[in-house]
């Protein structure tokens, strides 16, 4: 797949990141042409653009009218045994609560008759000490927590051994991937936050057309990082067989990336700065328009005052008034 062909190049760096990793992983491990796929939790996900030419069923919990889409809970499909050949589910674990991810492991591998990619967020002090960081840089800017982190921060996120003991206790081998190097994806993050109060939202497009292009020079699959694939094969005995993913850090393409993200920094808060003083000139000419309309509403009351009857009488008994005194 040639991302440069396709508008997914134009999609967040994290989505594309992971999503273009698994397509690879499966393209490589099978030579079936034609693949039937169950996107766990994935009606906002572009795994059937990724996989355009196989057949793709969604599930997820909320009401959308589509073909290929099957409202259902992660923990209950409603699929036969071994229904597809490929199960994958991107940044849904996480998000099942801490008790029922057993049963969601479960029924992911119920229903695949091979290969399981789960994507996600695991459980190490450093990422959850960056989350919270992105979410209080998030709180700064809106006044509110993240929704999601939020929720990861709440639940805890999931235990990436016990994941790995239950595909072990299983028999089945597996691969775990690192997606989106933890520093990079905390700058990323921050950037996508103050762009998203901008004028300049088109510079992360920008950003992720570069980062996208660039993915494996970025060195985005080295550690630590944000996310981790476990790829799953249920028919394949000796892990060693499943394909190996490496990503490389090219200085050269680093440092772009770096004078990229702090030009467009500049160019944002330059932009802000702009705002912030058209909203004070805006503000200060409001101030004084509106202190003149009122001194001319004054003046137009005083004008019908001394036009009125009583005015007029009340003239007539100031002048008799003077003249007494004179």
């Amino acid at each position: 797949m040639k991302a440069k062909e396709t508008p997914l190049i134009e999609l967040q760096f994290d989505q594309f990141s992971r999503q273009n990793m698994v397509f690879q992983l499966v393209k490589s491990s099978t030579k079936k042409k034609k693949l039937n796929i169950l996107d766990i939790g994935g009606h906002l996900g572009k795994t059937e653009d990724f996989f355009s030419t196989d057949n793709v069923t969604i599930t997820d919990l909320y009401d959308v009218k589509k073909s290929n889409y099957v409202k259902a809970s992660a923990l209950d499909l409603p699929f036969s045994d071994g229904e597809f050949d490929v199960v994958v589910s991107f940044d849904v674990f996480e998000h099942i609560p801490k008790n029922d991810r057993l049963k969601f492991l479960k029924e992911a591998s119920r229903v695949s008759s091979d290969i399981i990619a789960i994507a996600a967020p695991f459980d190490t002090e450093l990422v959850a000490e960056v989350e919270k960081e992105v979410n209080s840089s998030f709180k700064k800017l809106y006044g509110k927590n993240h929704p999601w982190l939020e929720e990861h921060i709440e639940n805890g996120l999931p235990d990436l051994e016990a994941t790995k003991k239950f595909f072990e206790k299983n028999n089945f081998a597996y691969n775990v991937y690192a997606s989106n190097n933890l520093f990079l994806w905390k700058m990323m993050m921050n950037f996508y936050f103050t762009t998203g109060g901008s004028r300049l939202a088109k510079l992360g497009t920008k950003m992720n057309i570069f980062y996208n292009e660039h993915v494996k020079s970025l060195g985005d699959h080295t550690e630590p990082s944000y996310r981790k694939i476990v790829f799953v094969r249920k028919n394949v005995r000796i892990a060693n067989e499943l394909p190996v993913f490496e990503s490389v850090i090219d200085n050269q393409v680093y440092n772009q990336f770096l004078e990229k993200m702090f030009k467009n920094f500049i160019e944002v808060l330059t932009d802000k700065q702009s705002s912030i003083e058209q909203a004070g000139a805006l503000r200060e000419h409001e101030i004084v328009n509106k202190a003149s309309q009122e001194v001319n509403g004054l003046k137009n009351e005083l004008k019908e005052i001394k036009s009125s009857k009583a005015w007029r009488l009340a003239s007539g008994l100031r002048r008799v008034k003077k003249t007494i005194k004179g």
